[in-house]
């Protein structure tokens, strides 16, 4: 799997002003590598992981995966790429408070058609996040650090290629911030693509390739 970020520019209007969240932004993300963006508020780190899920249309440029631009796909194929090929850790992601552990986890599995057994990856992933004991628990009964690993193991119930991460271990103590972040560097290393925007200075070592993003344009740092 590759996926090709070329010439990506976003660009929003704010009365007769244009404003610049993304500028010329070039980056090719591979199978298994971790990829962390660090930078200020409004920067453009946000901007940019919208754009790869499809979620946020680019002014110029191309996302392109396996050679094929994304947003050349119909509703449906860009439906079927964001439940497909990429799993999202948004800052404002949540649970359904009215289903399990378990089956927060499983939702995704049955938006589409496919085999297998959801149930039996879930669980998996619970144990990857070490909350499997948690699985018939209602949210309302889950601490902050807890909901986090529901909604990690949520994004990788379809096996993505690439994991986007935004802000991952946002508002958590140090322990739990290590023991994610090990578990995602597992996670890559079994494959799976990430690409984390994080302030996490402890968070940002566990990548192996850093970008810093200043007012939209990206820059390689190691």
């Amino acid at each position: 799997m590759k996926i090709e970020i070329k010439s990506l520019v976003k660009e929003y209007k704010q009365g007769d002003q244009t404003i610049s969240a993304l500028k010329k932004v070039n980056l090719t993300i591979t199978s298994g590598e971790f990829y962390s963006i660090t930078g200020r508020s409004g920067s453009g780190k946000t901007t940019l992981l919208n754009i790869v899920a499809g979620l946020t249309t680019p002014t110029s440029g191309n996302v392109l995966l396996d050679g094929k631009d994304i947003f050349t796909l119909s509703d449906s194929a860009l439906s079927l790429y964001r439940n497909a090929t990429i799993g999202c850790v948004m800052q404002q992601h949540s649970v359904l408070a009215n289903l399990t552990v378990l089956d927060n986890v499983r939702l995704p599995f049955h938006l589409a058609k496919r085999e297998g057994d959801s149930a039996k990856e879930a669980y998996r992933l619970l144990s990857l996040m070490g909350i499997e004991d948690l699985a018939k628990r209602m949210p309302k009964r889950l601490s902050g650090g807890q909901i986090k690993r529901v909604v990690i193991a949520r994004a990788l119930i379809n096996k993505p290629m690439l994991l986007l991460a935004d802000e991952p271990t946002g508002d958590l103590d140090s322990h739990t911030t290590k023991e994610i972040m090990q578990t995602l560097k597992t996670v890559a290393s079994e494959g799976t693509a990430i690409l984390m925007v994080t302030h996490d200075h402890d968070a940002n070592e566990y990548a192996s390739t850093h970008f810093s993003m200043n007012d939209g344009a990206l820059k390689r740092l190691s």
